[in-house]
């Protein structure tokens, strides 16, 4: 088996939608526009927030609004501040920033761009703390939600995954992320016999 060829590969699992539990997408537009554009979609590490605000942004896009993205990293702050200084001088009155890992940037970062927001439509983060904005969506993991990433990935051998799922969950603490890439080493190791890197 080719790397290639392994389902839990990473493009694979960049293009998997978000699965929501109880929710949709509608209910997500209402609470956004509630929110005036300017919330956070919260949970712990590996659960979906990055995926979500992915998925979010190109649905806005689709709404018309020009959409910047920053990702944060935490080692490096200078970077960060100019990524954000780069997308006001970009943004307008009808546009969207969207910033993944808010609550990394340094607080008095965090205040101005919370305070230059408001002349924009938006500010949407992603953040493991309640702190930063009005709370959009929760992000949760669970064995229901894995079982259905397992059924995109896997739609004819799910099961000899889902039995392996609750034990793997736990070990890695929730964070799905962690889970699928030890799936990936387990499906390699299973398929190792004509296993090539390329």
């Amino acid at each position: 088996m080719r790397a290639r060829e392994n389902p839990f590969r990473v493009e694979r699992l960049e293009a998997l939608p978000f699965i929501f539990q109880m929710y949709d997408w509608p209910a997500l537009d209402r609470r956004l526009a509630a929110l005036s554009y300017r919330a956070a979609i919260l949970g712990r590490q590996g659960t979906g927030k990055t995926t979500l605000l992915l998925e979010l942004s190109r649905r806005l896009r689709q709404q018309g609004s020009a959409v910047q993205i920053i990702t944060v990293r935490r080692d490096e702050r200078a970077e960060n501040l100019r990524e954000v200084r780069h997308a006001y001088r970009r943004l307008g009155a009808s546009d969207i920033l969207c910033i993944d890992g808010a609550d990394g940037l340094p607080w008095p970062v965090w205040r101005a761009v919370r305070s230059g927001s408001r002349r924009l439509r938006g500010l949407i983060v992603t953040s493991h703390t309640r702190r930063l904005l009005p709370v959009l969506f929760f992000c949760r993991s669970d064995g229901s939600v894995l079982e259905q990433i397992l059924r995109h990935l896997l739609p004819t051998s799910v099961a000899e995954f889902s039995a392996q799922t609750p034990q793997l969950l736990r070990r890695h603490r929730g964070n799905i992320r962690n889970v699928l890439r030890e799936m990936y080493d387990r499906y390699a190791e299973m398929n190792c016999s004509d296993t090539q890197v390329f």
